[in-house]
C-alpha cells in the first residue's frame, strides 16, 4: 500500500487511516491543511523571522541562537516551540502556526491516532536543513504510555526531493514487540534503546553525551541489523503543500541530506500526546503542562513549565 491509498479527512477513511498508522507507524493525509493557511505561515516567516538577527530557541540545541544561514541564505537551524515566541513582531508568525496545528481537520486526524483529545506539546519550523539522522522521538520525549505521542509534519510548499525530504522506516515502531519478532531482535531492540536513552538522558541533564561515539556507533549497527533481519526499508513519501505526515514516537524516521542546497523545505512540525497522559523527557522526567487553548486545542508552553523529574 502506498501513502496515496490512505486519504484523509474523508469520513469513510477514518478507520483505514488509524489502522494504517498502527500497522505501518505512519500515515499521510493529503491536502489536510488549506493552502491559504500554509501560505500565511510562510509569508509571516519571510516577513517577521527570516531577517531577524537576534537569538531564537532552536530545535537541535534547545538553546536560543541566531540563524545559521546556508550560502543560499536559507535558515538551517530549525526554530523550536513557536507557541513560546514572545516578541511583539513575531505574533503573526506564531498565530499562523497555531492556526495550522489547531485546524479542525488536524485536531480530528490527531484525535483518531491518539484515541482521545490531544494536547500539543512541541512545534518546530524548518526552512532548510543538513539532513537528520534516523531516530525515534520517544527517546527524547513521549507520553507516559510509551509510543502514544504522535508527530505531524506539514508541508508548507511542495517538497522537492533535492531539498532533503522526510523519510520513514515503516514497521520500526513494532521491533520491540515479542509477539511479532524473534527473541534476538527484541533483545537487540532493548539494547539499542538502552544506549540511546542513556545518552539522551545524560545530555538532557548535563549537556554532555554519555557512552561515547563507540557506543553510539554500536547502537546504529544494532538498528541497521534489525532493519535488515526484519526487511524494514526506508520510504520517502512525496509531500506537497498542505499534505501532512503523522508518525508514532516509536517509529524511526529522519530527513535526507539535501542534494541541492538552493532548494527549500518550508514545513511545520508538531508533537501531540493524549490529553489524559503525562509528558516525559527521556521517558523518565515528567514535565509540568502549562496549557492555553487555541481554536479548542490545548497547547503546552514549555518555556513556562517546570521539570518535575529534575
Amino acid at each position: 500500500m502506498t501513502h496515496t491509498e490512505v486519504s484523509y479527512p474523508a469520513p469513510a477513511d477514518t478507520v483505514a487511516f488509524g489502522a494504517y498508522y498502527r500497522e505501518q507507524g505512519y500515515v499521510v493525509a493529503n491536502d489536510l491543511i488549506p493552502h491559504d493557511l500554509c501560505d500565511a505561515l510562510y509569508q509571516a516567516y519571510m516577513a517577521d523571522i527570516k531577517h531577524f538577527s537576534g537569538p531564537i530557541m532552536r530545535q537541535a540545541t534547545t538553546r536560543p541562537e541566531r540563524h545559521n544561514l546556508s550560502r543560499f541564505g536559507h535558515m538551517t537551524n530549525p526554530i523550536l516551540n513557536l507557541q513560546d515566541l514572545e516578541e511583539e513582531a513575531f505574533q503573526p508568525f506564531r498565530r499562523a502556526a497555531l492556526d495550522i496545528v489547531s485546524h479542525p481537520d488536524m485536531q480530528h486526524a490527531v484525535a483518531v491516532l491518539t484515541e482521545e483529545e490531544p494536547v500539543l506539546v512541541q512545534t518546530m519550523y524548518f526552512e532548510s536543513g543538513r539532513g537528520n539522522d534516523p531516530h525515534a522521538d520517544s527517546h527524547f520525549s513521549d507520553a507516559r504510555k510509551t509510543g502514544s505521542m504522535v508527530g505531524a509534519w506539514v508541508a508548507l510548499e511542495d517538497i522537492p526531493k533535492e531539498a532533503g525530504p522526510f523519510f520513514v522506516y515503516p514497521g520500526s515502531h513494532l521491533l520491540g514487540d515479542p509477539a511479532r519478532n524473534p527473541d534476538d531482535v527484541v533483545a537487540d531492540y532493548h539494547d539499542w534503546e538502552s544506549i540511546i536513552l542513556g545518552s539522551v538522558n545524560n545530555y538532557q541533564g548535563s549537556g554532555k553525551t554519555s557512552g561515547g561515539l563507540r557506543e553510539l556507533r554500536r547502537a546504529y549497527k544494532l538498528m541497521t541489523s534489525m532493519f535488515e533481519r526484519r526487511g524494514i526499508q526506508m520510504r520517502v513519501p512525496e509531500l506537497k503543500r498542505g499534505d501532512a505526515i503523522f508518525w508514532s514516537s516509536l517509529m524511526v524516521h529522519g530527513s535526507l541530506k539535501p542534494t541541492d542546497a538552493s532548494r527549500t523545505r518550508n514545513s511545520l512540525t508538531a508533537h501531540f500526546i493524549p490529553g489524559s497522559q503525562d509528558y516525559l523527557l527521556g521517558r523518565e522526567r515528567p514535565q509540568e503542562l502549562v496549557l492555553n487553548r487555541h481554536q479548542g486545542l490545548n497547547i503546552h508552553h514549555p518555556a513556562r513549565a517546570v521539570d518535575r523529574g529534575a
